[in-house]
């Protein structure tokens, strides 16, 4: 193949694109591709699932980011636009360093969006590509916004301002990394972009390369894309006409739909020579990308320190649990058999924490647990699988002794078997979860705890009113018939297999009224819409985040997040806590301080 993607949004580039991983991988599968990057704006969210999925097809992943480019990082600056910057990563260098820019961006440059600057470039470039972007890019924003009737303005300012970046970005990365970007857009400012970025290749010697900055798979989902960018925006068909991109044609072509495209719409100020070097360029740098496993799969777990036993944690655990058993009057059962039988169990639940490298997790769980009781906490009983563990029981973790109640230390571990941590729900007070998490992030490091990302996506009601409302249908029509759906029809497919049904009638009415919004919105059903925070999930790394997982930023609760949800995270075998809320608790603790009163 003499042609690769390398400018692709998934559904992850939020309101912005409308391709799931699945399926974005699965028509580059079927254009023969070997190779395929993701470049999302300002994130790095979607790079494991890509990853993995690419991995499935036997295509090489290229990680990427169309990262959002400023003067100065550091300061806000309302009238200042920020332009787009394509960054592939070569290597697994490449790759850390683009989780440093993608952390540096969310956590010390947020404002609107995640943002860098050319000094971070500088200090984080090795083993990445730049390729300059799209017509709202760093090259081209000042050239493109300029008003098309004062060519004096677009070509002074604006190419002045151009020649500058290039000139930096060229001295960061040099000519072997750094490229031109065309793309072939029937657009007034990407013809303007492009006769730029040949201008600056021919007198420089800089590659070019070519894209088609993919947003949809196929050129009939063009007007999904619209529909879908009009609802994030706020505005209706009735808004104006044509698309709110400009174009219908950024859909992931075949080299056949590129060369039509290039022959059919008026680029011939492009030779096919510029062409097919451009396009061959894409091969080259996929070509350079080296394989890699975007995460680490050693010493996962942070490590938790003691001073006794010297510094021996599973001689630390093991103390702990034997005196907890103690405690309990474990030891001094009426029936000899009990009491043998108590004994085996913290045996064999000790050996099979040992062999499976959790003990690290046991009392991390437990000083949490302490820490919380410290300051007079009220903690639940125990929650799901947990409870099954007698190690925890002796820990003073779960308050159900698991023999008495016949549960299974099997269900929450089973050497052999579990790769990922057992998953232990700690119940606390709402009241005091702050005070918890706030000791968590000073016991272990800031830099390293961090909340767990999840992305709210749209389901059967909410894609139907977001569609209607685009076609500018009356809301209350609407309204009554997404009423009318099925609690339980969450999804199109369930609302499918339901039976025939008066509620069900009223609905297929409405679609019957109004088939395009039935169409697409089957299509945008399951759309990621905005990030979001999960409620309970609490990440801890050894180092820092950056180092094992990309880190971005919820701007709607001001949260620094992993960008890869929990899925993912237990996959790759990082540590997971949950710490939950239970405004019942502290209803119960009210109680409880009005009897003693």
């Amino acid at each position: 193949m003499s042609f690769t993607h390398l400018h692709v949004h998934s559904h992850y580039s939020l309101n912005d694109s409308i391709n799931p991983i699945d399926k974005l991988v699965e028509k580059a599968k079927q254009l023969n591709a070997t190779a395929l990057a993701v470049s999302e704006h300002g994130s790095l969210r979607s790079s494991y699932d890509f990853w993995k999925e690419c991995s499935k097809r036997n295509i090489k992943p290229i990680l990427g980011i169309e990262a959002y480019i400023v003067d100065d990082h550091t300061q806000r600056n309302p009238d200042e636009k920020n332009k787009h910057i394509l960054l592939l990563a070569q290597n697994e260098v490449g790759w850390n360093n683009l989780k440093e820019l993608s952390a540096i961006a969310a956590i010390d440059g947020f404002y609107r969006n995640p943002r860098i600057d050319l000094d971070l470039l500088k200090r984080f470039n090795q083993g990445i590509i730049c390729t300059t972007a799209c017509v709202g890019g760093v090259l081209s924003w000042e050239l493109c916004k300029a008003d098309p009737e004062q060519e004096t303005t677009r070509c002074g300012r604006g190419m002045q301002w151009a020649i500058y970046y290039f000139r930096k970005l060229l001295e960061i990365f040099g000519t072997d990394r750094f490229f031109l970007e065309i793309q072939l857009l029937d657009m007034v400012n990407q013809h303007y972009a492009n006769q730029m970025m040949l201008s600056l290749s021919q007198k420089f010697n800089v590659p070019l390369v070519l894209t088609t900055d993919c947003h949809y798979l196929n050129a009939e989902e063009a007007k999904v894309h619209d529909i879908l960018i009009r609802s994030a925006r706020s505005k209706t068909l009735a808004d104006g006409e044509g698309y709110c991109y400009g174009t219908d044609q950024i859909w992931m072509k075949s080299e056949q739909e590129i060369w039509d495209t290039y022959y059919n719409q008026p680029f011939r100020y492009i030779s096919p020579d510029q062409i097919k070097s451009a396009m061959a360029n894409t091969v080259a740098i996929a070509e350079s990308v080296e394989s890699y496993r975007p995460y680490k799969t050693k010493d996962t777990y942070p490590k938790f320190t003691t001073d006794k036993f010297e510094g021996d944690t599973f001689k630390f655990l093991c103390a702990l649990a034997w005196k907890g058993f103690k405690e309990k009057g474990l030891d001094k059962q009426s029936l000899e058999e009990q009491n043998e039988k108590y004994k085996a169990r913290l045996f064999s639940e000790l050996k099979a924490i040992k062999e499976s490298g959790f003990t690290d997790y046991f009392l991390i769980v437990w000083d949490i647990i302490n820490y919380a009781r410290q300051i007079d906490t009220l903690i639940g009983c125990g929650r799901g699988s947990m409870s099954g563990s007698l190690v925890f029981y002796c820990l003073g973790c779960v308050t159900l002794d698991p023999i008495t109640y016949n549960l299974p230390f099997e269900r929450f571990l089973k050497p052999g078997q579990r790769v990922s941590p057992p998953d232990a729900d700690l119940d606390f007070e709402a009241v005091k979860v702050p005070e918890i998490v706030a000791y968590i992030k000073q016991k272990y490091g800031k830099d390293k705890v961090c909340n767990i990302s999840t992305s709210n996506t749209l389901q059967l009601r909410g894609a139907v009113k977001d569609v209607a409302r685009v076609f500018g249908i009356d809301f209350a029509e609407t309204n009554s018939a997404t009423e009318k759906i099925p609690f339980k029809a969450r999804s199109f497919k369930e609302l499918d297999e339901i039976k025939e049904s008066k509620e069900k009638t009223i609905i297929q009415s409405y679609f019957d009224a109004h088939p395009e919004v039935e169409r697409i919105a089957r299509r945008l059903e399951g759309t990621p819409k905005h990030p979001s925070v999960h409620a309970a999930g609490i990440l801890i790394t050894p180092t820092k985040t950056q180092d094992w997982i990309p880190v971005g930023y919820v701007a709607t609760s001001e949260t620094k997040v992993c960008e890869w949800d929990m899925y993912a995270i237990e996959e790759i075998n990082l540590l997971k806590v949950d710490i939950l809320r239970l405004n019942t608790l502290d209803i119960i603790k009210k109680i409880l301080g009005m009897i003693n009163f």
